[in-house]
C-alpha cells in the first residue's frame, strides 16, 4: 500500500512538473491539451491547476492557466477574455516568424506569450508592449521602430512609418478602435493610424485584435481596408452586421470563447 501511494505521488509529481514546463515555455496552458498530451482526464487536470494555484505558482483562467510571470509583465491584470485572445494570435505565429506587435494591452499579452517561443524575433511600436517581452523573456529578440512616444507608451511619427517601410514581418499584429461603415478599421488618431498602415503594409500575414466593443468604438483615423487583414481575433457578441461585413471581405473571424463558428 504504501508503495502504490508512493508510486501514486511520483506520477502527479512528475505531471505537475511538466504542466509548469509548459507554462514557462508558452506563458499559458489549456485543460483539454493538457488531457490529450499527459494521458488523463480534464478533471485530473482541474485538481492539477487547483493545487499548482494553491501553491501561488499559476493563476488559473478561463479554460486552463496562465503564468503568474505573465500577471507581473502587465500594466493591468488580463481578463480571461485578453487571455484566450493573445493564446489565439501566439497559436497563429510559428518558431521562427518575425513578428510586429503594434500598442495596446492586447499585444502585450500577446508579447508575454511570444517572448517565451524558440527563435521568435519580436519588433514592437509600444513601450510598455517592448517591457512586457523583456519581462516575460530577458533573453528575448527585441527590436523597437522609433518615433515620438505617445501617453500609452505607443511610438509614433515619420521615424516610426521609416522604419517599418524597411521591414519584411511575417506577422503583423496591431489593434483596431471602430470599424467605419465604408469596411475601413480604425485607430483613436491618425499618427497610430499612419503606424499601423505602415505595419500592415510591411507583413505577409495581418492579424487585428478587436473585441465586439472596439469595432464599435471611437476611432476616427483609417489605416486599413479589411481587404487588407487575414485574421481578425474578436469575441461573442459581435453584431451581426458586422460579423456580415467581416466574412464578405474574406477575413478569417476568430472567435475567443463561445462566439459564432467562423
Amino acid at each position: 500500500m504504501i508503495v502504490a501511494e508512493a508510486t501514486f505521488g511520483r506520477r502527479v509529481a512528475v505531471r505537475r512538473d511538466e504542466i509548469l514546463e509548459r507554462l514557462a515555455r508558452d506563458g499559458r496552458v489549456e485543460v483539454g491539451e493538457l488531457a490529450r498530451a499527459l494521458g488523463v482526464t480534464e478533471e485530473t487536470i482541474r485538481r492539477d491547476l487547483r493545487a499548482l494555484e494553491d501553491r501561488r505558482l499559476l493563476r488559473r483562467a478561463h479554460g486552463g492557466a496562465i503564468s503568474l510571470v505573465a500577471d507581473e509583465t502587465l500594466a493591468h491584470p488580463p481578463s480571461d477574455g485578453l487571455e484566450a485572445a493573445a493564446a489565439a494570435v501566439a497559436g497563429l505565429i510559428s518558431d521562427g516568424d518575425a513578428v510586429y506587435l503594434g500598442a495596446g494591452r492586447g499585444c502585450e499579452a500577446v508579447a508575454v506569450l511570444l517572448a517565451r517561443r524558440r527563435g521568435i524575433s519580436l519588433v514592437v511600436g509600444s513601450a510598455p508592449v517592448a517591457r512586457a517581452a523583456m519581462l516575460a523573456n530577458p533573453a528575448v529578440q527585441l527590436h523597437t521602430i522609433g518615433g515620438t512616444v505617445q501617453a500609452d507608451g505607443a511610438l509614433s511619427g515619420m521615424w516610426a512609418r521609416e522604419q517599418l517601410a524597411g521591414l519584411v514581418m511575417d506577422f503583423s499584429v496591431v489593434e483596431a478602435e471602430g470599424l467605419a461603415p465604408d469596411g475601413q478599421l480604425l485607430a483613436s488618431d491618425p499618427e497610430r493610424a499612419g503606424v499601423q498602415a505602415a505595419a500592415i503594409a510591411a507583413a505577409r500575414t495581418v492579424v487585428v485584435l478587436a473585441g465586439p466593443d472596439s469595432l464599435k468604438g471611437s476611432g476616427h483615423a483609417k489605416f486599413a481596408q479589411l481587404a487588407e487583414v487575414d485574421h481578425i481575433v474578436t469575441g461573442p457578441g459581435l453584431p451581426g452586421d458586422d460579423l456580415d461585413r467581416l466574412r464578405e471581405a474574406d477575413v478569417d473571424v476568430i472567435f475567443t470563447d463561445s462566439g459564432p463558428e467562423s
